[in-house]
């Protein structure tokens, strides 16, 4: 599940905090209660994992409104993503800015994105594949 949105947001930072709000807001209202957050923005990771200090922050406002939306869930990680791990993320927000207003919500993976879930998807498995016989 994803959405894209169109955020009138002056940087690519405050664009993926709007982001995580609206996401974690949505998985909320679907009663999910285990989530783990991948951002790929290190200095977010960093913000979301230590909200009690960004207080004087010009975001801080947003900020707090997640960590209070964070109480809900039973298990909640914030995970650094490194961008090129991050394909999907990346190009359902291209889709975004290049909407003129509004939301979409995505139930299963948008036909522009596809290829890119799917080398994503091939490379975990591969991952956890290598892992697994490590383990042996």
């Amino acid at each position: 599940m994803g959405f894209s949105s169109k955020y009138n947001a002056i940087t690519a930072f405050a664009t993926e905090l709007l982001a995580v709000r609206e996401g974690i807001a949505m998985v909320k209202r679907l009663e999910v209660k285990d989530v783990e957050l991948e951002v790929d923005a290190l200095s977010l990771s960093v913000m979301l994992n230590s909200a009690s200090s960004t207080l004087h922050h010009e975001l801080a406002a947003v900020v707090k409104d997640i960590e209070e939306d964070i109480k809900y869930f039973d298990t909640f990680e914030i995970l650094h993503v490194k961008r090129t791990h991050n394909a999907v993320a990346h190009e359902l927000a291209q889709i975004g800015m290049s909407m003129s207003v509004g939301h979409r919500l995505y139930l299963t993976c948008p036909e522009s994105v596809l290829p890119i879930y799917n080398t994503e998807l091939a490379a975990v498995a591969a991952l956890n594949a290598d892992e697994d016989s490590d383990e042996e």
